[in-house]
């Protein structure tokens, strides 16, 4: 039906979902010549919970390196005293008031609650994280034995991260840039790109919504 309505391209998002689903998805895709490309999720920091995280405005809230509340990555490390942490698709505010070698201390801008698995963001800050997760190369290995014709690799922060993706990966790579230090490389990603998407959603929360048009205009 979508085909018939005018659907000439198919993402599946390996962020969700099994690869069952993905193998029913694609093989109808296939069967109508619809290219399809997969969504890597890359390296996005989640926040991980052992139950719903319900906070006050001006709160401080501890986040650990090794027990819950935390992240899905050791970053704590990374963090510096003042800087912006963004839950939730930027939806909730919170600022570094302390940090240690085994937490960091938030301070939140208003009343709000944290789900678990919900999406981090840190701008302008660098985080010690793995350029694929373990189900990226599990959904790599399921492309190429599938011919899947696209890529898309989110969250890119440099050239080095699309080569390396290439070097195992013959078919077309797209780069993601969604994140204040991939804007800041977008010539040299561009560079060695096939083709480039502006992730507008995470971009917005990077950079401030109101530079997301001027963003993107740059980067076309």
């Amino acid at each position: 039906a979508l085909v018939n309505n005018g659907m000439t391209f198919a993402r599946i998002n390996t962020a969700h979902g099994s690869f069952e689903q993905y193998e029913v998805f694609l093989n109808h895709c296939k069967s109508l010549k619809v290219p399809v490309m997969f969504d890597l999720k890359g390296p996005d920091l989640r926040v991980k919970l052992e139950e719903p995280l319900r906070v006050k405005k001006k709160e401080k809230v501890k986040f650990f390196r090794n027990k819950r509340p935390c992240f899905n990555y050791d970053v704590v490390n990374n963090f510096k005293k003042n800087d912006l942490v963004f839950f939730d698709n930027g939806l909730i505010k919170s600022i570094v008031r302390e940090t240690s070698k085994d937490f960091v201390v938030l301070e939140f801008e208003e009343d709000a609650v944290i789900l678990e698995n919900k999406g981090v963001n840190v701008p302008n800050r660098k985080l010690s994280v793995p350029d694929f997760s373990e189900k990226d190369f599990d959904v790599i290995n399921f492309a190429k034995k599938r011919e899947v014709d696209f890529l898309a690799l989110s969250f890119v922060r440099s050239k080095e991260d699309v080569q390396r993706l290439k070097n195992i990966f013959d078919g077309f790579v797209i780069s993601k840039i969604e994140c204040a230090e991939g804007l800041k490389n977008i010539k040299e990603i561009v560079s060695v790109s096939d083709a480039v998407m502006v992730a507008r959603g995470d971009l917005a929360v990077e950079i401030g919504k109101e530079k997301v048009p001027f963003a993107q205009k740059n980067i076309i």
